[in-house]
């Protein structure tokens, strides 16, 4: 078995369609569902990764707008996490104006952790990666903005047996609860 990660998810599913990947994780937006078998896994959302030593460190969250005015280091512009991040700067008449660009969430955290950035980042990468000493996940609010992120497989049949398999165990599994139960939500 190959595990590849930080594929954009145009990639993901351009090699579901090329019969190169089984199954692929990603956001599940309207360009997903045909062709495609989708199993929602959970919803996404985000919390500004920033020094203890910012003011919006002390707050029980952060706006949106607040978190426009430090120096981001954010997710590239082509993979989907960066273009949500966009769609609510845009939404509230901003532009994300990063000063440090990546193509991986765990760049993100490194970046971060130099304690000269601050980031927006998923919840389920602070789950992974947890928040670095000196550091504090605030809860990005106004707007409050989730994703859905899911299992993603092509609709052929029968399919591959992993495929099968990760779809089966992907069901039995309660992917929110189980990314509660790991460290203690930030902010909380």
């Amino acid at each position: 078995m190959e595990v590849l990660a930080d594929l954009p998810a145009g990639e993901v599913l351009r090699r579901l369609r090329s019969f190169e990947l089984d199954a692929g994780i990603t956001y599940l937006r309207e360009d997903v569902a045909e062709g495609f078998r989708t199993l929602r896994l959970y919803e996404e959302r985000y919390a500004l990764l920033t020094s203890m030593a910012e003011e919006l460190a002390r707050q029980p969250s952060a706006a949106w707008s607040e978190a426009s005015r430090l120096p981001l280091c954010l997710l590239a512009p082509n993979l989907q996490g960066r273009q949500l991040v966009d769609e609510v700067f845009t939404g509230l008449g901003l532009r994300a104006a990063p000063r440090v660009e990546t193509d991986s969430v765990p760049s993100l955290f490194a970046h971060v952790r130099t304690d000269r950035w601050a980031s927006t980042v998923p919840y389920a990468g602070l789950h992974v990666f947890g928040v670095p000493p000196g550091m504090r996940a605030v809860p990005l609010v106004e707007p409050e903005r989730t994703a859905p992120i899911g299992l993603v497989t092509g609709a052929r049949e029968p399919g591959p047996v992993i495929a099968r398999a990760l779809l089966e165990a992907a069901r039995h599994i309660d992917t929110p609860a189980v990314l509660e139960g790991l460290p203690p939500r930030p902010g909380a």
